[in-house]
């Protein structure tokens, strides 16, 4: 997954931002936020595109750490409204934000053949575009 293109992208919009976190001299992960006109957001919103959290013992942690800067980015930009996607299987992710206030209004299936689990698992902390 190579998002250098995506992160350019973003950085170079007035409105729209990559917000990375750190633990130490250690990425712990990264969001991927869009907001304001000619982003991929919704006029008054703001839209987390993409975001992980680094795998281990602070994975939820820096989730929610990821959401509060997501929150925090589209109230300093005047949106309304955050929207993010989250795939159920990354069942951990999903109950952090629904914890935190995130609502469901479009359901989607990934389907994998054969059955295994790839990167939906109840341990991956990250948002994805589910547009």
């Amino acid at each position: 997954l190579d998002l250098r293109d995506e992160i350019a992208l973003v950085v170079a919009h007035p409105t729209s931002d990559a917000i990375v976190l750190t633990e130490g001299s250690a990425i712990a992960g990264f969001v991927i936020c869009h907001c304001g006109a000619a982003s991929e957001a919704d006029t008054g919103m703001a839209y987390a595109k993409f975001a992980a959290a680094r795998p281990g013992p602070n994975a939820s942690r820096d989730f929610q750490r990821l959401l509060d800067a997501a929150s925090d980015f589209a109230q300093r930009n005047g949106a309304t409204k955050l929207n993010a996607g989250v795939n159920m299987g990354a069942m951990e992710a999903y109950r952090l934000m629904t914890a935190s206030g995130f609502k469901s209004f479009l359901q989607g299936v990934a389907m994998h053949r054969p059955w295994i689990d790839i990167y939906d698992r109840r341990d991956v902390f990250a948002l994805e575009d589910w547009r």
